[in-house]
């Protein structure tokens, strides 16, 4: 990117655009001949565009090809630097992490995981990637018990319109007769994602796992089982704030959760 260009973005963006190397050892997954770059306000955080294999490339063009729609496999380096941008521009520049609802910024994946982005008429709007059954877990050195969700999101923008179901049964589809599972912390949003999945699919109840770690004996749940408690849990919750609620407006005393019939 030339002086003229840079200056431009400048003077439209109103800030100090400057080149940000990324370390190769964060990327190294991406199989990239070169360290991937970064033309970002440093005081901000707004990026603009990346350099990859000594190219610049707006982040609208990144995610831009003609050719592509649907859930599609992430096998060339222009795909991983497409996931790159999703994941750890796109997201961290205009998400706002709710802890609450088990919300956590991404990692880059592993050499080893399979990576699967969502193009849309020709534009990424999403991805999911998943740890490969008995791959290894650096940390740990664990193998994985089975194929497992890791990570995945959708553009807001798009959001609502069915992709996350899509990509639930896009996972799956690959895998029938065998255990799955998605791991741990699940985000309220895919909980709910999952739980209208496994309503429509009630063969896959006893197959899907929520997975600690690498998913080995008691590192892991059935999913139904748990998305089933905690929507009971959710239910009472919620019957006792309408009771309290209630006697509160009538001007009774409030009774104590011991005297509340199950």
């Amino acid at each position: 990117m030339n002086k003229h260009e840079r200056e431009l973005f400048e003077l439209v963006l109103g800030c100090q655009i400057t080149v940000r190397i990324i370390p190769k050892n964060t990327t190294d997954g991406l199989g990239l001949e070169q360290q991937l770059q970064e033309l970002a306000c440093p005081a901000c955080g707004l990026c603009v565009a990346v350099k990859s294999n000594e190219k610049w490339l707006l982040l609208e063009d990144v995610l831009t090809s003609s050719s592509k729609h649907g859930w599609l496999p992430a096998t060339s380096c222009a795909d991983k630097v497409v996931h790159y941008v999703l994941s750890q521009i796109l997201y961290n520049m205009f998400e706002i992490q709710d802890v609450e609802m088990q919300e956590v910024f991404y990692d880059l994946p592993d050499p080893a995981d399979a990576v699967n982005i969502l193009w849309l008429q020709g534009k990424a709007i999403g991805f999911y990637t998943v740890k490969l059954k008995d791959s290894v877990n650096e940390a740990t050195s664990e193998r994985y018990a089975m194929d497992t969700l890791d990570t995945a999101y959708i553009q807001p923008s798009h959001r609502r319109c069915g992709h996350g179901l899509a990509m639930v049964q896009e996972f799956v589809s690959s895998r029938i007769g065998k255990e799955v599972g998605f791991s741990a912390p699940i985000s309220s949003a895919m909980r709910g994602v999952l739980e209208q999945f496994l309503r429509d699919n009630p063969a896959w109840r006893e197959s899907m796992w929520e997975v600690s770690g690498t998913g080995g004996d008691g590192n892991r749940k059935l999913l139904w089982l748990s998305l089933s408690a905690k929507r009971k849990l959710q239910d009472h919750n919620s019957c006792n704030t309408a009771g309290k609620r209630s006697r509160l407006e009538e001007g009774r005393p409030e009774c104590s959760s011991t005297s509340l019939s199950p």
